[in-house]
């Protein structure tokens, strides 16, 4: 696994750079196997292991990849079951993996997938969600999604909790136009990439009263 220095964040990207302790993830090429059209953050669960997840994988309904970080070997977690186009990925403290998937082609909204034996459950379906585009996991175990459907188009943040599937408006409208990318940063603030507002903008969003911020 090879460490490089932090670069800039470049806003038009549809979702954030995962950053890992000193800098970014490279991952190794993985051009051969069941990866399709990934989505543009990975997941890591351990030191040796990348999660990926491919909306077009596995003829269409999409699934969760484990790729190896050293020779870029895949293996299948999850496929098909109750995914449509799933979009978004992030690991819960136990290893459980949570997936966002686009309720507008049929997705539910935010599913829970067992690492093991890659069974999908529902976490919180409908509601807010349209076309959920990358998540977070707070301190708290919070889910936090971004999603740039919502809200009747300019898109917003929205926060599931993880035990009952509860969704609670944290930001929308305001300066977003097109928010795809979200992150967190180690105070909890939130960090959200736009590609349209301003021709391509990063905010920082408070995760309590949901101010905006560039």
């Amino acid at each position: 696994m090879k460490l490089l220095k932090k670069r800039p964040i470049v806003p038009f990207l549809l979702g954030l750079m995962l950053v890992v302790a000193c800098g970014e993830l490279e991952m190794p090429s993985s051009s051969d196997g069941t990866l399709g059209r990934p989505a543009v953050k990975p997941a890591v669960a351990a030191a040796d292991q990348i999660l990926v997840v491919d909306a077009n994988a596995f003829g269409g309904p999409g699934g969760v990849i484990d790729v190896d970080p050293v020779t870029g070997g895949q293996t299948v977690v999850s496929s098909a079951g109750l995914f449509a186009r799933p979009t978004a990925i992030a690991v819960e403290a136990d290893g459980d993996i949570v997936v966002a998937d686009w309720p507008v082609f049929g997705g539910l909204g935010i599913l829970r997938v067992d690492p093991g034996t890659g069974a999908q459950t529902v976490v919180s379906a409908g509601g807010h969600f349209r076309t959920p585009s990358d998540i977070v996991i707070d301190a708290a175990g919070d889910l936090l999604i971004v999603d740039d459907d919502a809200f009747g188009g300019p898109g917003g943040i929205i926060r599931v909790d993880p035990v009952s599937g509860a969704q609670s408006v944290v930001s929308s409208g305001g300066s977003f136009i097109n928010p795809r990318g979200l992150a967190i940063e180690a105070t909890g603030d939130l960090i959200v990439a736009d590609r349209d507002a301003s021709g391509g903008a990063v905010f920082r969003v408070d995760p309590v009263t949901g101010s905006q911020r560039s």
